[in-house]
Protein backbone atom coordinates (compact mmCIF):
# COMPACT_ATOMS: atom_id res chain seq x y z
CA UNK A 1 0.00 0.00 0.00
CA UNK A 2 2.71 2.41 0.61
CA UNK A 3 4.41 1.75 -3.00
CA UNK A 4 0.61 2.59 -4.22
CA UNK A 5 0.40 5.75 -2.00
CA UNK A 6 4.22 6.58 -3.31
CA UNK A 7 3.13 5.78 -6.72
CA UNK A 8 -0.05 7.90 -7.13
CA UNK A 9 2.26 10.98 -5.23
CA UNK A 10 5.07 10.33 -7.85
CA UNK A 11 2.60 10.87 -10.61
CA UNK A 12 1.14 13.65 -8.69
CA UNK A 13 4.38 15.60 -9.17
CA UNK A 14 4.84 14.62 -12.21
CA UNK A 15 1.61 15.87 -13.21
CA UNK A 16 2.29 19.50 -11.34
CA UNK A 17 5.83 19.73 -12.96
CA UNK A 18 4.05 19.16 -16.63
CA UNK A 19 1.16 21.34 -15.45
CA UNK A 20 3.71 24.50 -14.62
CA UNK A 21 6.17 23.93 -17.61
CA UNK A 22 2.75 23.89 -19.67
CA UNK A 23 1.92 27.50 -17.97
CA UNK A 24 5.53 28.56 -18.29
CA UNK A 25 5.61 27.91 -22.40
CA UNK A 26 4.76 31.20 -23.74
CA UNK A 27 3.18 29.86 -26.94
CA UNK A 28 0.36 28.15 -25.00
CA UNK A 29 0.31 31.10 -22.37
CA UNK A 30 -0.41 33.27 -25.08
CA UNK A 31 -3.65 30.72 -26.98
CA UNK A 32 -5.08 30.97 -23.62
CA UNK A 33 -4.61 34.65 -23.71
CA UNK A 34 -6.38 34.63 -27.33
CA UNK A 35 -8.92 32.33 -26.00
CA UNK A 36 -9.79 33.93 -22.93
CA UNK A 37 -10.41 37.82 -24.91
CA UNK A 38 -12.35 35.72 -27.53
CA UNK A 39 -14.48 34.58 -24.57
CA UNK A 40 -14.99 38.00 -22.90
CA UNK A 41 -15.82 39.23 -26.70
CA UNK A 42 -18.07 36.50 -26.92
CA UNK A 43 -19.60 37.40 -23.57
CA UNK A 44 -20.11 40.97 -24.19
CA UNK A 45 -21.94 40.40 -27.56
CA UNK A 46 -23.83 37.95 -26.31
CA UNK A 47 -24.73 40.47 -23.14
CA UNK A 48 -25.41 43.31 -25.75
CA UNK A 49 -27.63 41.09 -27.84
CA UNK A 50 -29.40 39.79 -24.61
CA UNK A 51 -30.51 43.87 -24.14
CA UNK A 52 -31.12 44.75 -27.52
CA UNK A 53 -33.96 41.17 -26.96
CA UNK A 54 -35.16 42.54 -23.97
CA UNK A 55 -35.82 46.19 -25.76
CA UNK A 56 -37.28 44.99 -28.86
CA UNK A 57 -39.78 42.15 -26.42
CA UNK A 58 -40.48 45.40 -24.39
CA UNK A 59 -41.34 47.29 -27.64
CA UNK A 60 -43.91 44.60 -28.59
CA UNK A 61 -45.61 44.55 -25.37
CA UNK A 62 -46.10 48.10 -25.21
CA UNK A 63 -47.58 47.89 -28.79
CA UNK A 64 -49.59 45.13 -27.87
CA UNK A 65 -51.11 47.23 -24.50
CA UNK A 66 -51.55 49.87 -27.07
CA UNK A 67 -53.88 47.64 -29.75
CA UNK A 68 -55.43 46.37 -26.60
CA UNK A 69 -56.15 49.86 -25.59
CA UNK A 70 -57.89 50.91 -29.20
CA UNK A 71 -59.46 47.55 -29.43
CA UNK A 72 -61.75 48.89 -25.76
CA UNK A 73 -61.93 52.03 -27.67
CA UNK A 74 -63.28 50.62 -31.30
CA UNK A 75 -65.47 48.64 -28.82
CA UNK A 76 -66.74 51.33 -27.26
CA UNK A 77 -67.32 53.40 -30.49
CA UNK A 78 -69.39 49.99 -32.39
CA UNK A 79 -71.48 50.11 -28.98
CA UNK A 80 -72.07 53.74 -29.06
CA UNK A 81 -72.95 53.84 -32.51
CA UNK A 82 -74.96 50.46 -32.91
CA UNK A 83 -77.25 52.68 -29.79
CA UNK A 84 -77.34 55.49 -32.45
CA UNK A 85 -78.39 53.32 -35.03
CA UNK A 86 -81.29 52.28 -32.40
CA UNK A 87 -82.25 55.47 -31.56
CA UNK A 88 -82.59 56.58 -35.60
CA UNK A 89 -84.73 53.35 -35.80
CA UNK A 90 -87.11 54.66 -32.79
CA UNK A 91 -87.25 57.91 -34.42
CA UNK A 92 -88.35 56.88 -37.97
CA UNK A 93 -90.93 54.52 -36.57
CA UNK A 94 -92.20 57.40 -34.45
CA UNK A 95 -91.82 59.51 -37.70
CA UNK A 96 -93.98 56.97 -39.80
CA UNK A 97 -96.51 56.07 -37.02
CA UNK A 98 -97.16 60.23 -37.18
CA UNK A 99 -97.51 60.32 -40.42
CA UNK A 100 -99.68 56.70 -40.74
CA UNK A 101 -101.56 59.07 -37.88
CA UNK A 102 -101.83 62.14 -39.55
CA UNK A 103 -101.29 61.87 -42.87
CA UNK A 104 -98.51 64.68 -42.76
CA UNK A 105 -94.67 63.84 -43.34
CA UNK A 106 -92.44 66.56 -42.39
CA UNK A 107 -89.54 68.20 -43.74
CA UNK A 108 -87.21 67.71 -41.08
CA UNK A 109 -84.16 69.12 -43.12
CA UNK A 110 -85.43 72.99 -42.62
CA UNK A 111 -85.17 73.83 -39.04
CA UNK A 112 -86.19 77.95 -39.76
CA UNK A 113 -90.03 77.07 -41.47
CA UNK A 114 -92.43 73.92 -40.64
CA UNK A 115 -93.04 72.25 -43.70
CA UNK A 116 -93.52 68.91 -45.41
CA UNK A 117 -96.22 66.79 -47.56
CA UNK A 118 -100.07 65.93 -46.89
CA UNK A 119 -100.16 62.26 -48.20
CA UNK A 120 -103.51 61.08 -49.15
CA UNK A 121 -103.63 57.65 -49.78
CA UNK A 122 -107.13 57.19 -50.95
CA UNK A 123 -106.88 59.81 -53.32
CA UNK A 124 -103.03 59.04 -54.07
CA UNK A 125 -102.25 62.55 -54.06
CA UNK A 126 -99.28 64.69 -52.21
CA UNK A 127 -99.96 68.23 -51.40
CA UNK A 128 -96.72 70.35 -49.97
CA UNK A 129 -97.40 72.71 -47.62
CA UNK A 130 -95.06 75.39 -45.62
CA UNK A 131 -95.89 77.65 -42.38
CA UNK A 132 -93.35 80.52 -41.26
CA UNK A 133 -93.60 80.49 -37.80
CA UNK A 134 -92.12 83.83 -38.29
CA UNK A 135 -95.10 85.30 -39.58
CA UNK A 136 -97.59 83.59 -37.50
CA UNK A 137 -97.42 83.20 -33.85
CA UNK A 138 -97.25 79.98 -32.17
CA UNK A 139 -101.24 79.29 -32.11
CA UNK A 140 -102.01 80.40 -35.68
CA UNK A 141 -99.48 77.57 -36.30
CA UNK A 142 -100.79 75.02 -34.09
CA UNK A 143 -104.10 75.65 -35.90
CA UNK A 144 -102.75 75.73 -39.21
CA UNK A 145 -100.82 72.23 -38.81
CA UNK A 146 -104.71 70.65 -37.03
CA UNK A 147 -106.70 72.02 -39.82
CA UNK A 148 -104.30 70.07 -42.17
CA UNK A 149 -104.80 67.30 -39.86
CA UNK A 150 -108.51 67.50 -40.26
CA UNK A 151 -109.31 67.73 -44.04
Amino acid sequence: MADSTRFEVEKLIAYGHELVDFLRDDGDNITLKQYFQQAQSLHSRAHADFNGLQRSIQVIIDEINDLEQQSESIEERRKSLKKLEQEDLRREMKLSMYASVTSIVPNLDDQSKISGHIVEREEKRVEKFELDPVKQTTFETCNGIWKMINL
